[in-house]
């Protein structure tokens, strides 16, 4: 999934992310580098890239506003 700069810091800032993974995660994202070239580039484990792109992706932001939508939970679970 390419993203663009502007939804990539949206996304982050929703996420309270910093930090060595979140930079191989934007090479991942918006530049399109490989995770495995991405995660030698920055100098962090291949895992910790994975772990912070999954957690870019399971998140739901406004396109409006930037911030987060919380996740509603399904009929009939707690």
């Amino acid at each position: 999934m390419k993203l663009t700069v502007k939804r990539f810091n949206r996304m982050a800032i929703a996420a309270r992310m910093n930090g060595r993974a979140l930079d191989a995660a934007r090479l991942v994202l918006v530049d399109g580098i490989g995770l495995n070239a991405a995660a030698r580039q920055i100098g962090v484990d291949k895992a910790a890239v994975s772990r912070a792109i999954k957690r870019l992706n399971g998140l739901a932001i406004c396109r409006a506003c930037g911030q987060r939508i919380p996740k509603t939970p399904r009929p009939g679970r707690k």
